[in-house]
């Protein structure tokens, strides 16, 4: 922009336009809105927010949790287990395998024979699990 209030636009064909910061003000008036973004699909809030967002993965009791702003996000994986009704945090890890192991170990150790393991091939020689019915038939 000059001094006396002008721009000069160049096209990509290599035409170029003067014109007045009125003319791009009056241009501008008689534009549509810009639509308003979907529900739950907005950058500037994203982009604000550093709470955790959770991904499940493949292995039970490991989730994938990714926070901080786009660029400079981060990913760890967590275990956790549900014990008597209560979920337990049994740390952060660096991969999903490591996090599946952690859930592994405690389940044996809680003593949990109805548990699904990752990584049964791994168990102890003396665990036994045991499949859980949903339903018994009673006829």
């Amino acid at each position: 922009m000059d001094d006396n209030g002008k721009c000069s636009i160049e096209y990509d064909d290599g035409d170029t336009e003067v014109i007045t910061v009125a003319e791009v003000s009056q241009w501008m008036k008689k534009l549509p809105p810009p639509p308003p973004p979907p529900p739950g699909n907005n950058p500037a809030a994203n982009e604000r927010s550093k709470k955790p967002t959770t991904t499940c993965i493949k292995y039970i009791g490991a989730e994938l949790i990714t926070w901080g702003s786009a660029g400079r996000s981060k990913s760890k994986y967590r275990s956790r287990i549900r014990i008597e009704n209560k979920m337990i945090s049994l740390g952060m890890f660096d991969t999903a395998k490591e996090a599946a192991l952690r859930y592994d170990k405690e389940a044996i150790l809680q003593g949990r024979t109805l548990s699904r393991l990752n990584f049964p091939e791994l168990a102890p020689k003396n665990y036994n699990p045991q499949q859980k019915l949903r339903h018994q038939n009673t006829r």
